[in-house]
């Protein structure tokens, strides 16, 4: 986190970095190291009272209730599909194909009521809750996904919760949200450093009542999976503003022309 930390401060000297409040990393990076180079040593990690998830005051019951579903359900069912995930996409003839009892696991997790967790609005976890719940999750490449609570979905349905309009979260938040579709998220581009968006090239221009998308974006996670439906794509709306304020995102149905 320290060298995160010190790599966003140093790319915002640089002016190569998508915001203006970079400046504020500086009085973070020392203290970060200073705390990480303090697990070296036995007698902190010895003495130091690391505060348990379930005895704050912030972990609700219910909290505390769906955190021990989820493991027992990893426990009673992820675990015991690794085994069979894994010899099924190391095939070459199962690439992007979606190994069968994903689904079925999809299945039990919705019946559980383990689904969308990560979505305040809808599960009514806080943050704070759902954290220890990715933790488990992430203990498998594939559980977020039969939780639905895998990305880039879930950063694509908050955006969609947040500032879709109705149209739009019935036709693509809904399915999402069902887990009937997958979606991707296109901000990558070839030519130019695209982790920061003021080198983006990309254009967004409205023609009458319809929008030009111009440009080349690549790993868009998740746009080879034959369930990705829809992508939001970034691009730039506005050349003339302000080099951190160009930029639009867009919903582009994966069968536009």
């Amino acid at each position: 986190m320290a060298a995160i930390a010190q790599g966003v401060y140093a790319r915002g000297l640089h002016g190569n970095a998508s915001s203006s409040f970079t400046d504020r990393f500086k009085h973070v990076v020392r203290p970060l190291a200073k705390t990480g180079c303090s697990f070296f040593d036995p007698r902190f990690v010895a003495n130091y009272p690391f505060p348990s998830y379930l005895e704050s005051g912030k972990f609700s019951q219910r909290g505390r209730q769906i955190l021990a579903q989820v493991k027992e359900f990893m426990d009673d069912y992820i675990y015991p599909a690794e085994k069979e995930v894994y010899e099924y996409v190391s095939k070459p003839e199962n690439t992007w194909s979606i190994p069968p009892i994903i689904e079925e696991l999809k299945d039990k997790a919705r019946m559980a009521g383990l689904w969308n967790l990560f979505l305040s609005g809808v599960s009514g976890l806080t943050q704070f809750e759902y954290a220890p719940m990715a933790e488990e999750m992430g203990r498998c490449p594939f559980a977020s996904e039969v939780f639905n609570c895998n990305a880039p979905d879930t950063g694509n349905m908050e955006v969609l919760y947040l500032y879709g309009n109705h149209e739009q979260k019935e036709k693509w938040l809904q399915p999402l949200l069902n887990g009937k579709i997958r979606s991707c998220f296109s901000m990558s581009e070839p030519d130019v450093a695209s982790s920061d968006a003021s080198n983006m090239q990309c254009t967004i221009t409205r023609v009458g009542n319809e929008y030009e998308v111009n440009g080349i974006k690549w790993w868009s996670s998740g746009a080879g999976d034959p369930r990705c439906k829809v992508a939001i794509v970034m691009g730039v709306t506005n050349p003339n503003a302000d080099r951190l304020k160009r930029h639009s995102m867009i919903i582009v149905p994966l069968d536009t022309p």
